[in-house]
């Protein structure tokens, strides 16, 4: 038993760090990471000089097809630390920060040991290359990240409380006006307190219509109705790729996670206690948002993000209600999750079946040095400029 705890340990340890170095590597690189990165930064510039990030498309100005609490975010932040790279993803950081702690604390709340919600947060962190190098990245995936989880964990926590509905309302709110993805879980949140107590569901029900719908029918009269085509016109345009959505996703989030949804499934049969029960459903929430991410016209792979995540955060909650019966067992599970996490799994299938598994194919992580930006990287962007 002890020896695979410090297995789950020293691996999570392993993943942690390499991710951490990362970060510290890339928060402070002076140019974009991904192409999307300076457009986000046009979108804080634009609040900061008093112009609507909404409006009629022009040569100057086209909005990304995002709700704008990020960018409000880095408005906010603008008179401290200026519009940039370095505070644009120092947000992100922080928020991916916070959705690991909220991963840890659920885990530790359902009776896990240290080493068990270790594991859970280190999950997502060791899925870094494989969800698109994305969670330190000047983008709103981070932030939406860390207000779901919040919203998810205080809700359930919380739910017997007059209090608890509400805050877990106005943080799925908050996460709704950072990414639409948030929508689902809005959904499920509400399905899973009425379910549970009557009165919380109303209440959070009540809460998100009332404000929800008052920040919607603003930002739409605000913009002059440019909003809401940004945000849901847009997006409703674009092509869906069923077979994607369906059989691609699914197959992604197992292979990365095979050994997680092993140990799941074994908790389920066994003991399938409410907690366990909400986390699963979560996860089940986590895997439809990142198939609705992925069917969709030009995805990439930080549609997996919160699959990744909200599957993370039920196979750990699975390790807490296994660890006393299966002491060897869930922990070695979980272990062997986060070694899976950055693609081993996915790229031994591909070697197995290059042809039938070509679409499976992942970004491989263990090594994150190609995600690192290099020194000639800084000189020819410094030379271009």
């Amino acid at each position: 038993m002890r020896l695979a705890r410090v297995l789950l340990v020293l691996l999570s340890a392993a993943a942690l760090v390499n991710l951490a170095i990362a970060f510290a590597r890339r928060l402070v690189y002076p140019y974009d990471l991904e192409w999307m990165e300076g457009g986000m930064l046009c979108h804080a510039l634009r609040l900061v000089q008093g112009q609507p990030i909404y409006a009629e498309p022009s040569a100057r100005f086209v909005s990304f097809a995002y709700t704008p609490l990020y960018p409000i975010v880095l408005r906010l932040l603008a008179p401290v630390t200026g519009v940039g790279y370095l505070p644009a993803r120092a947000v992100s950081v922080a928020a991916f920060a916070l959705a690991l702690v909220v991963a840890y604390a659920f885990v530790r709340r359902a009776g896990g040991s240290r080493a068990a919600a270790l594991g859970t947060a280190a999950l997502p962190a060791a899925a870094f290359a494989p969800t698109g190098a994305w969670y330190d990245l000047a983008r709103v995936d981070a932030l939406f990240l860390g207000l779901t989880a919040a919203a998810v964990v205080i809700g359930w926590w919380k739910r017997n409380e007059r209090a608890g509905p509400v805050a877990s309302a106005v943080l799925m709110t908050a996460a709704f006006f950072a990414k639409q993805t948030a929508l689902p879980f809005a959904a499920a949140l509400g399905l899973a307190l009425v379910l549970v107590r009557r009165r919380a569901g109303a209440l959070y029900a009540s809460t998100l219509v009332l404000l929800g719908g008052f920040l919607l029918a603003w930002a739409h009269l605000a913009s002059g109705g440019w909003f809401w085509t940004y945000t849901f016109g847009l997006h409703r345009r674009h092509p869906f790729a069923l077979a994607d959505a369906v059989l691609l996703t699914p197959a992604r989030l197992m292979l990365l996670l095979g050994p997680g949804l092993v140990l799941l499934a074994a908790a389920l049969v066994r003991v399938r206690t409410p907690r366990l029960l909400y986390a699963s459903g979560m996860a089940l929430t986590g895997s439809l948002a990142s198939a609705l991410g992925a069917g969709t016209e030009w995805s990439y792979y930080n549609a997996l993000i919160p699959g990744v995540y909200f599957v993370a955060l039920a196979v750990g909650t699975a390790a807490a209600v296994l660890e006393t019966r299966r002491p060897v067992l869930a922990p070695l599970l979980l272990a062997a999750a986060i070694a899976t996490a950055p693609g081993g799994l996915a790229a031994l299938v591909m070697r197995a079946l290059p042809r039938t598994a070509s679409g499976v194919a992942l970004p491989l992580g263990y090594d994150l040095r190609p995600y690192l930006p290099a020194a000639d990287d800084r000189t020819r962007g410094d030379a271009l400029l």
